[in-house]
């Protein structure tokens, strides 16, 4: 059964972070005030409010949140949502048919990039209204790319944001009492870590990190434990730390006071499906699920 053009449009906006658009501050008050009450929107992240945000967004409640503000979609979305080529897509901006809700400037680059973001309801509408000639089938495939040690940095980068996106959401969850999304977050989290320390492990067996040293972490609930720091290219990852002789003041780096961030503050040119497939096929190690 072929989803309806609400589920398709509530997949890409998660599967290409969409969410991110609309303003942290928007998006707590908008959630405190139709979901979560209870919500401090002082103490909350912006990915634990996009894991939030996963749980309430449904076909039955698109129409509630395209009120927010930058709440839209990017012209190459409408093209894979509607099927349809840039040429369409264009003409129907240029005739008002889908109304450009504002411009977003991404300046982290060398060079200034503007994104059009683009009316839901209008997309919703032209789908049900417009007789739109399909563009020509192309088939996506997961892409196999080289195992060099810039891919596999890429790669770990990505699996272990996404692995504290799903730490949080389980602490969250259990705070809140959802212990269905707080054992569903914890699966993939610890799925995900696995994946992260089997490549690490196969990359310093063949000499391809470096290690650091170690930071001792001071969890919230009161605990001490400590990790190894290895770095690859511009990259450095944590693994728990085993070997209890490499405690002492020599190696140690410094403290971290609080869990690591989900955050992302690279830009990393590489899709979460392509991330997962190099390093499962580079390890040897499968995560359990697929799904992000």
């Amino acid at each position: 059964m072929s989803k309806s053009i609400e589920e398709k449009i509530i997949d890409v906006l998660f599967e290409k972070n969409r969410i991110n658009f609309v303003m942290k501050d928007n998006l707590a008050k908008f959630l405190k005030e139709k979901y979560e009450p209870e919500m401090k929107k002082s103490k909350i992240r912006k990915s634990e409010l996009i894991e939030v945000t996963h749980k309430y967004l449904t076909p039955a409640t698109l129409s509630d949140f395209v009120t927010l503000d930058r709440f839209g979609l990017l012209q190459c979305d409408i093209e894979e949502i509607l099927d349809v080529g840039k040429v369409t897509v264009k003409q129907l901006i240029n005739t008002g048919k889908i109304r450009v809700l504002t411009t977003i400037t991404d300046s982290r680059s060398s060079f200034s990039i503007k994104y059009h973001v683009c009316s839901i309801p209008d997309i919703i509408k032209v789908s049900e209204c417009e007789n739109l000639e399909p563009k020509r089938i192309v088939h996506r495939a997961v892409h196999n790319l080289p195992q060099t040690d810039e891919n596999i940095a890429w790669a770990l980068y990505i699996i272990n944001k996404s692995a504290k996106v799903s730490r949080d959401t389980k602490n969250r969850s259990y705070r809140s009492g959802d212990y269905r999304i707080c054992n569903a977050a914890k699966t993939r989290m610890l799925s995900h870590y696995c994946l992260k320390d089997a490549v690490i492990k196969k990359l310093i067996a063949e000499n391809r990190m470096e290690f650091v040293g170690i930071n001792k972490q001071e969890l919230p609930d009161g605990n001490v434990q400590y990790l190894e720091l290895y770095k690859i290219g511009r990259f450095s990852f944590h693994l728990l730390c085993e070997d209890t002789s490499r405690y002492k003041a020599d190696f140690i780096l410094g403290d971290i006071h609080d869990l690591i961030s989900a955050d992302k503050s690279r830009d990393i040119k590489m899709t979460y499906r392509d991330a997962v497939h190099l390093l499962e096929t580079y390890s040897g190690v499968h995560l359990t699920s697929d799904k992000d």
